[in-house]
């Protein structure tokens, strides 16, 4: 601190210091400590300008992110939907495969009659009984014989409708047997697809953690940023009531050297006047003529230039 300069800080009064040069000096101080303030405060400012547009760079990714997040979830839902009807299908199938394994394990001992059975011709046999009520609708055979006859085409006639009755049994085992190997086919499929959708629903959960923590992440960083913009905030709000006091002080001091120049020139007028007085009561006394001016000093504002005439006619 410079001699006889009284430095005004906190709470100290302007009033105290009474010297004008003192007083610019401090003003100077002043201004000085102004542009400090204003420096910090634009250091601060462009770190808000950063720290907010970092902000809005993890919003704007954080919103991305959950929007990924949505779509992944939603395509988690259609898959978890399928696999539910897969498994609802899957079951269905496998009640039916009981069935026709049940159905067939009944059908399995009439397997060896059909056997034998497909070994004869279902033709032949109806040839013999066409021939043989032939013979018996034209008279080919006597009385005796007719009851023998007839009981051979009773006995084809069994054998004819076991041999139908067996086809039929047959085309339903082959049908089922179809049935069966489509529904171990289709099983098999629904298996697989099960499995790929299980391997995809466990690869989204994966990314699904992966994206909640990123989410996380950046909330952390932008609640972090949050506390950074409040500090900085409030050291703005600091700064800028420093900046405030700073100009009322700057204010005030120009006021003072503003009231000590007025007093200052109107000192250096007084002594100007007192001393054209002076010098008008000599020229007074001597006889002399007065001036305007050094009759104005003598007599004030109310003196006239009739006065001034009157008396130069002295």
């Amino acid at each position: 601190m410079e001699s006889g300069v009284v430095l005004l800080r906190n709470t100290k009064d302007v009033l105290e210091v009474s010297d004008e040069e003192n007083l610019m000096k401090l003003r100077s101080e002043y201004y000085d400590q102004l542009r400090s303030v204003e420096e910090r405060r634009q250091k601060i400012i462009e770190d808000l300008k950063k720290i907010r547009s970092e902000r809005s760079s993890y919003v704007n990714e954080i919103k991305k992110t959950r929007e990924d997040l949505r779509k992944i979830s939603e395509t988690k839902r259609q898959l978890v939907e399928r696999l539910k009807e897969l498994k609802n299908r899957k079951r269905e199938l496998r009640e039916k495969f009981k069935v026709l394994i049940s159905r067939l394990i009944e059908m399995r001992s009439s397997i060896p009659e059909l056997r034998e059975l497909d070994k004869i011709s279902l033709n032949m046999i109806k040839e013999k009984i066409d021939k043989l009520e032939w013979k018996i609708m034209t008279g080919q055979v006597d009385p005796e014989e007719e009851n023998r006859v007839i009981k051979e085409i009773a006995k084809l006639e069994d054998t004819l409708n076991r041999i139908i009755r067996a086809r039929k049994v047959r085309n339903e085992l082959n049908e089922i047997k179809a049935e069966v190997m489509s529904i171990k086919i289709e099983l098999s499929e629904i298996q697989k697809g099960i499995e790929e959708i299980n391997k995809a629903l466990s690869e989204i959960s994966k990314e699904e953690n992966i994206l909640r923590n990123n989410i996380n992440r950046l909330s952390s960083l932008i609640n972090e940023i949050d506390d950074k913009i409040t500090e900085k905030q409030n050291m703005l709000n600091e700064l800028n009531k420093e900046k405030d006091d700073l100009r009322n002080k700057i204010s005030e001091v120009s006021q003072k050297i503003k009231r000590i120049r007025e007093e200052k020139t109107k000192t250096r007028e007084k002594e100007v006047l007192e001393r054209i007085k002076k010098r008008a009561e000599e020229k007074l006394n001597k006889g002399e003529k007065l001036s305007y001016e050094e009759l104005i000093a003598l007599y004030g504002e109310d003196a006239s230039r009739e006065d001034v005439s009157n008396n130069n006619r002295l």
